[in-house]
This record gives structure tokens, C-alpha cells and sequence, in this order.
């Protein structure tokens, strides 16, 4: 199977509302307290408004097929201040394989388009968060070189 990766384009938004759909309902299943399902009308209103923000990046994973994996990338910036430099960075909001297509490779080549993308465009850092629950991401993240940057901590009674 080979599998092409290309910039997001108005046309890929159903397919990108299936994949996130699937990918989202780990997150509504582990976290119900932070994830409530989310109404498609209002996915795919964002989908259109990232796709048209001169600072996002969005990719599609295809194989022959269909579309299986995409990626959200979002240029950061922040000024300097009193406690830090200012800085530039890419912060992957989102990225999802379907479940029968996971561990081939197509996560590993979506962040290596954006890291490609990013050193185009002069930015040597990309971010991403992922969550405690969620040791199959953690893992694969490290395999693809992400290092854990600092630990947010909750209390609940």
C-alpha cells in the first residue's frame, strides 16, 4: 500500500470529521470529565476555518483508496517577556490514523511533514500535548523523537 501525504484541502473535510470522530472518541471514553462528543456541524465549521488560517497546517494521509491519517499544525507565537525569549514554534493540535491503519508508518511520515515543513519555513520547534491516559501515543511520540518538555499535574477530589 503506498501512502501519500498533501495538504488539506475544503474537499477533505468529511473525511477529516470521520477520522477525528474516531480519534475523539478515545478521548470522550478515557476523559468524559474533559470530552463531551462534538456536534459535526461545529467540526467541520473549524475544519473550514483552519483550513483558511494562513496558520494552520493540515495534511491528509491517502493510500489508494482513502484518506487514513491527518495532521493539524498550528504556528504559535509568543513575545518576549520578563521570564522567556520570544519564540516561534509549530504545535500539532491533532493528528489521527484510523484504527485498522495504525502502526504502518503513516503517523511517523505526517510528522515528518510537518517537520519538513517547519525547517521551510525557519521554525526548529513543534510541540504537542498528549495525555496521561493515552500510553500507545506517548510511546509512539517518543519513538518519533518528542521528549516529555514539562508535566501538568491535576488534583481532583
Amino acid at each position: 500500500m503506498a501512502i501519500s501525504i498533501r495538504p488539506a484541502k475544503a474537499d477533505d473535510i468529511p473525511d477529516l470529521l470521520r477520522l477525528n470522530a474516531e480519534v475523539h472518541a478515545l478521548h470522550v471514553d478515557a476523559k468524559p470529565e474533559f470530552f463531551q462528543p462534538a456536534a459535526p456541524n461545529s467540526m467541520s465549521d473549524l475544519f473550514a476555518e483552519r483550513l483558511s488560517s494562513e496558520n494552520s497546517m493540515l495534511w491528509v494521509a491517502q493510500d489508494d483508496q482513502e484518506t487514513v491519517g491527518y495532521l493539524v499544525a498550528i504556528i504559535k507565537q509568543r513575545p518576549a517577556n520578563a521570564f522567556s525569549p520570544a519564540r516561534r514554534w509549530f504545535d500539532i493540535e491533532e493528528i489521527g490514523v484510523a484504527s485498522d491503519q495504525r502502526r504502518q508508518g503513516i503517523g511517523n511520515r505526517l510528522i515528518e511533514t510537518t517537520i519538513a515543513s517547519a525547517k521551510q519555513l525557519g521554525i526548529d520547534d513543534i510541540e504537542l500535548t498528549v495525555w496521561a491516559f493515552n500510553g500507545a501515543a506517548r510511546q509512539a511520540f517518543q519513538r518519533m523523537g518528542f521528549t516529555a518538555q514539562n508535566t501538568r499535574m491535576t488534583y481532583q477530589k
